[in-house]
């Protein structure tokens, strides 16, 4: 069956460069949507949303598990319930999925960024997985937007989605502005996006065209993350919080020895 990952030989990712090249490439050989990327510090992974991923727990026996629709439905109606305190209203369906992805409770969203230093600073700081290559990945979403799901206007409930969709956020979060942010919602969020068959929801329903995976060679993540330091490109910057501040830190003190 066909699927969304195109099989084209694309040239490693050891300098920013050969990342926009191959971004143009992409570009000039495809229609004419949007392109937007997303990088992840081992290239062996695929793209799953973090509610479809299966959870190592060490508590005792090493337990697996993966969380089931229903689980997924509770946690963001609890989320939403003690966020009133927090936030002192009642975030909309919408505000509480995106929110909710932003504070790391595994959801249906899948991040995006139509900056491509963004996508390979993720693709390269991750320390614990420097012995990994890395991977860009590149979609096209279709140049038809009349089915847009306007979330500002309420279209739809987060979970009735359908299909694999575009959705430009709430920007509920200064993380989502200063990362240039998007996401993909996944109405079944444990198939692996690079697995999809191309064919496999209706045209109203895919908003994805093409799918590209380049390849960051674990040997070059060292000189992308300093080339990514020197031109404001790190945690600090791209998490405007104390935590952000504090990783940034300490990540360029280490980068300088």
């Amino acid at each position: 069956m066909p699927t969304l990952l195109e099989t084209v030989k694309c040239p490693p990712i050891a300098d920013a460069a050969v990342l926009f090249k191959s971004l143009e490439t992409f570009r000039e050989q495809g229609g004419k949507g949007d392109v937007y990327v997303r990088g992840q510090p081992d290239a062996d992974w695929g793209l799953v949303p973090s509610i479809g991923r299966r959870r190592v727990y060490h508590y005792g026996p090493k337990v697996i598990e993966e969380f089931s629709l229903m689980q997924e439905s509770d946690l963001l109606d609890r989320f939403r319930r003690y966020a009133y305190a927090i936030v002192g209203r009642e975030l909309t369906l919408w505000e509480t999925i995106f929110l909710a992805r932003h504070h790391n409770l595994p959801v249906r969203l899948l991040d995006w960024t139509s900056n491509p230093l963004v996508a390979l600073f993720f693709a390269v700081e991750c320390h614990r997985f420097v012995e990994k290559d890395g991977a860009v990945w590149v979609i096209r979403r279709k140049a038809d937007r009349k089915n847009d799901i306007r979330v500002l206007e309420g279209n739809g409930k987060p979970l009735d989605i359908k299909g694999v969709r575009m959705i430009y956020p709430v920007f509920a979060s200064p993380r989502l502005v200063v990362q240039s942010g998007c996401f993909t919602i996944h109405g079944y969020p444990w198939m692996d996006l690079s697995r999809l068959d191309s064919h496999e929801h209706g045209q109203a329903d895919m908003d994805i065209e093409s799918l590209r995976k380049l390849t960051v060679p674990r040997e070059y993540k060292m000189d992308l993350l300093k080339y990514l330091m020197r031109a404001g490109i790190n945690s600090r910057t791209l998490f405007p919080d104390l935590d952000g501040l504090a990783k940034g830190l300490w990540q360029l003190e280490v980068i300088r020895d």
